[in-house]
Protein backbone atom coordinates (compact mmCIF):
# COMPACT_ATOMS: atom_id res chain seq x y z
CA UNK A 1 0.00 0.00 0.00
CA UNK A 2 1.79 3.33 -1.06
CA UNK A 3 1.12 5.82 0.84
CA UNK A 4 1.44 9.84 0.04
CA UNK A 5 5.36 10.78 0.48
CA UNK A 6 4.43 13.13 3.94
CA UNK A 7 2.64 10.09 5.35
CA UNK A 8 5.08 7.65 4.56
CA UNK A 9 8.31 9.95 6.08
CA UNK A 10 6.00 10.57 9.47
CA UNK A 11 5.94 6.79 9.61
CA UNK A 12 9.62 6.38 9.08
CA UNK A 13 10.93 9.39 11.64
CA UNK A 14 8.37 7.95 13.92
CA UNK A 15 9.81 4.15 14.12
CA UNK A 16 13.49 5.86 14.00
CA UNK A 17 12.41 8.15 17.20
CA UNK A 18 11.37 5.04 18.59
CA UNK A 19 14.32 2.99 18.55
CA UNK A 20 16.28 6.31 19.09
CA UNK A 21 14.24 6.38 22.89
CA UNK A 22 14.19 3.11 23.61
CA UNK A 23 18.38 3.12 23.26
CA UNK A 24 18.76 6.16 24.73
CA UNK A 25 16.51 5.71 27.78
CA UNK A 26 18.25 1.89 27.98
CA UNK A 27 21.73 4.08 28.24
CA UNK A 28 20.42 6.54 31.22
CA UNK A 29 20.64 4.78 33.94
CA UNK A 30 22.15 1.76 32.20
CA UNK A 31 22.80 -0.27 35.51
CA UNK A 32 19.05 -0.84 35.21
CA UNK A 33 19.69 -2.70 31.78
CA UNK A 34 22.92 -4.64 32.79
CA UNK A 35 21.32 -6.06 35.73
CA UNK A 36 17.89 -7.28 34.12
CA UNK A 37 20.63 -8.87 31.32
CA UNK A 38 22.09 -10.56 34.36
CA UNK A 39 19.24 -11.32 36.40
CA UNK A 40 17.76 -13.09 33.30
CA UNK A 41 20.80 -15.32 32.41
CA UNK A 42 21.27 -12.99 29.00
CA UNK A 43 25.33 -12.02 29.92
CA UNK A 44 28.08 -12.67 32.25
CA UNK A 45 29.20 -9.98 35.09
CA UNK A 46 32.52 -9.46 32.50
CA UNK A 47 30.46 -8.82 29.68
CA UNK A 48 27.38 -7.25 30.52
CA UNK A 49 28.87 -4.14 30.07
CA UNK A 50 30.02 -4.36 26.26
CA UNK A 51 27.08 -6.09 25.78
CA UNK A 52 24.35 -3.25 26.81
CA UNK A 53 26.44 -0.79 25.14
CA UNK A 54 26.07 -2.78 21.74
CA UNK A 55 22.78 -3.47 22.05
CA UNK A 56 22.04 -0.27 22.31
CA UNK A 57 24.38 0.88 19.79
CA UNK A 58 22.54 -1.47 17.59
CA UNK A 59 18.84 -0.11 18.09
CA UNK A 60 20.42 3.59 17.72
CA UNK A 61 21.97 1.96 14.06
CA UNK A 62 18.70 0.37 13.04
CA UNK A 63 17.07 4.16 14.25
CA UNK A 64 19.56 5.62 11.53
CA UNK A 65 19.48 3.15 8.59
CA UNK A 66 15.44 3.56 8.86
CA UNK A 67 15.91 7.56 8.95
CA UNK A 68 18.23 7.69 6.07
CA UNK A 69 17.12 5.37 4.06
CA UNK A 70 20.74 4.14 3.08
CA UNK A 71 19.93 0.88 2.58
CA UNK A 72 16.29 0.55 3.10
CA UNK A 73 16.43 -3.32 2.90
CA UNK A 74 18.63 -4.18 4.94
CA UNK A 75 17.91 -1.54 8.06
CA UNK A 76 13.92 -2.84 7.86
CA UNK A 77 14.78 -6.16 7.78
CA UNK A 78 16.75 -5.63 10.83
CA UNK A 79 13.88 -4.31 12.52
CA UNK A 80 11.77 -6.86 12.03
CA UNK A 81 14.76 -9.51 13.18
CA UNK A 82 15.07 -7.15 16.53
CA UNK A 83 11.43 -7.03 17.25
CA UNK A 84 10.86 -10.47 16.91
CA UNK A 85 13.62 -11.39 19.27
CA UNK A 86 12.73 -9.03 21.83
CA UNK A 87 8.93 -10.28 20.88
CA UNK A 88 10.45 -13.47 21.67
CA UNK A 89 12.41 -12.63 25.24
CA UNK A 90 8.95 -11.19 26.53
CA UNK A 91 7.41 -14.05 25.42
CA UNK A 92 9.32 -16.48 27.35
CA UNK A 93 9.42 -13.71 30.36
CA UNK A 94 5.64 -13.84 30.77
CA UNK A 95 5.76 -17.98 30.78
CA UNK A 96 8.40 -17.84 33.17
CA UNK A 97 7.56 -15.15 35.53
CA UNK A 98 4.30 -13.93 34.77
CA UNK A 99 3.00 -10.22 33.07
CA UNK A 100 4.64 -8.11 36.18
CA UNK A 101 7.82 -5.76 36.27
CA UNK A 102 9.24 -3.87 33.83
CA UNK A 103 10.08 -5.17 30.80
CA UNK A 104 12.95 -2.86 30.38
CA UNK A 105 12.28 -1.19 26.65
CA UNK A 106 12.16 2.28 27.85
CA UNK A 107 14.91 2.03 30.52
CA UNK A 108 13.45 2.90 33.69
CA UNK A 109 11.73 5.94 32.37
CA UNK A 110 8.82 4.33 30.77
CA UNK A 111 7.18 1.53 32.75
CA UNK A 112 5.65 -1.24 30.44
CA UNK A 113 4.88 -4.65 31.66
CA UNK A 114 6.45 -7.93 29.42
CA UNK A 115 2.83 -7.77 27.51
CA UNK A 116 2.61 -4.29 27.17
CA UNK A 117 6.28 -4.47 25.66
CA UNK A 118 4.66 -7.37 23.20
CA UNK A 119 2.05 -4.95 21.77
CA UNK A 120 4.71 -2.20 21.48
CA UNK A 121 6.61 -4.43 18.91
CA UNK A 122 3.77 -5.07 17.31
CA UNK A 123 2.99 -2.09 16.36
CA UNK A 124 6.16 -1.11 15.91
CA UNK A 125 6.46 -4.30 13.47
CA UNK A 126 3.51 -2.36 11.94
CA UNK A 127 5.17 0.21 11.05
CA UNK A 128 8.10 -1.64 9.75
CA UNK A 129 6.15 -3.26 7.19
CA UNK A 130 4.33 0.83 6.29
CA UNK A 131 7.93 1.48 5.40
CA UNK A 132 8.96 -1.58 3.93
CA UNK A 133 5.68 -1.17 1.28
CA UNK A 134 7.25 2.87 0.92
CA UNK A 135 10.62 2.17 0.50
CA UNK A 136 12.80 4.81 -1.28
CA UNK A 137 16.30 4.43 -2.93
CA UNK A 138 19.07 7.19 -2.96
CA UNK A 139 22.21 6.74 -4.96
CA UNK A 140 24.97 9.34 -4.17
CA UNK A 141 28.69 8.74 -4.70
CA UNK A 142 29.90 8.18 -0.98
CA UNK A 143 26.85 5.93 0.13
CA UNK A 144 28.80 3.34 1.74
CA UNK A 145 31.70 5.64 3.09
CA UNK A 146 28.56 7.39 4.99
CA UNK A 147 27.15 3.75 5.94
CA UNK A 148 30.34 3.12 7.37
CA UNK A 149 30.71 6.01 9.66
CA UNK A 150 27.33 6.19 10.70
CA UNK A 151 27.95 2.23 12.22
CA UNK A 152 30.87 3.48 13.71
CA UNK A 153 29.56 6.20 15.18
CA UNK A 154 25.82 4.52 16.38
CA UNK A 155 27.94 1.77 17.65
CA UNK A 156 30.73 3.79 19.51
CA UNK A 157 28.31 6.24 20.86
CA UNK A 158 27.42 4.52 23.86
CA UNK A 159 30.24 3.80 24.81
CA UNK A 160 31.03 7.17 24.46
CA UNK A 161 27.94 8.88 26.36
CA UNK A 162 28.49 5.88 28.87
CA UNK A 163 32.01 4.71 29.41
CA UNK A 164 32.74 1.11 30.61
CA UNK A 165 34.15 1.69 34.15
CA UNK A 166 36.39 -1.51 34.92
Amino acid sequence: MKLPLILSWSVRILLAVAYVLSGILKLYPIEFFENDMLMHHLSTEKLVLFQSRLLIGGELLVAAGILFALRDKLFLRLSFIMLAIYTLYLTILILLEGNSGNCGCFGNAIVLTPLEGIMKNVFLAGMTWIVWHNQVQYTFKWKNAVLIVLTLFTLALPFILNPVLL
